[in-house]
């Protein structure tokens, strides 16, 4: 299991979502600790989630870290156009991210 792997899922099969926020709050402190007044994270995750099958975990996903996401903390989640173009992938990016797309 490779250190990307370990982020998202600590040493489970599925994304763990402790683990993420321990790491994200790692990076925080790190950032601020380097006089940083935050970090922006740029996550591509989505694309191995959704090549397995397992888009419902990662949006589900998504949408939780999206509401816990502070002024130190921002994120970009990047989608494959070919993910997108799927009807119920789209849809489900658009609920994950409404706050941002003003859905809410």
């Amino acid at each position: 299991m490779g250190p990307y792997t370990r982020a998202w899922q600590g040493e489970g099969s599925g994304i763990d979502y402790e683990t993420v926020a321990r790491v994200f709050g790692g990076l925080v402190v790190r950032a601020s600790r380097a006089g940083c007044a935050g970090v922006r994270v740029f996550v591509v995750a989505s694309r191995r989630y959704i090549a397995e099958g397992k888009v419902a975990e990662c949006l589900d996903f998504e949408a939780w870290l999206g509401c816990r996401l502070r002024e130190t903390m921002g994120l970009v989640c990047a989608y494959q156009r070919s993910d997108l173009e799927k009807t119920a992938v789209l849809k489900g990016v658009l609920e994950a991210h409404g706050m941002r797309f003003g859905l809410a």
